[in-house]
């Protein structure tokens, strides 16, 4: 399972620092011997906070963006995505684990889930 260290996320709003990150995620991909996968995709993530402080969520969106071009072409491909939230104050860091994600049924563009209040 390939391990990262944590995504910048809300602590930089700073394009150099996202862009280093990609970069080091693509060379610690191609050190485990990562393969780009074709076609629908799961994603399983731990992240591994040194502390209790905002959303876990925020770490997200830049991890799957460095994840881009290195596991899978496209965004649209990742139709699965696990999250689990874990603490270790002393070596915090991004598990994952991607795999070909079974059929799924296809979502027509502009359709939403409907959620009830």
């Amino acid at each position: 399972m390939p391990e990262f260290p944590l995504p910048p996320c809300g602590r930089s709003n700073n394009q150099v620092a996202a862009q280093q990150y990609k970069e080091v995620v693509k060379m610690l991909a191609r050190c485990d011997r990562a393969v780009k996968l074709a076609g629908p995709v799961a994603v399983e993530v731990t992240i591994y906070r040194p502390r209790r402080f905002g959303p876990p969520v925020a770490y997200l969106p830049e991890l799957i963006a460095a994840m881009q071009g290195v596991f899978f072409d496209r965004s649209d491909q990742l139709v699965e995505l696990r999250a689990c939230l874990a603490y270790d104050r002393h070596r915090p860091r991004v598990e994952v684990a991607v795999r070909a994600a079974a059929d799924q049924t296809e979502v027509l563009p502009g359709a939403h889930a409907q959620t009830s209040y």
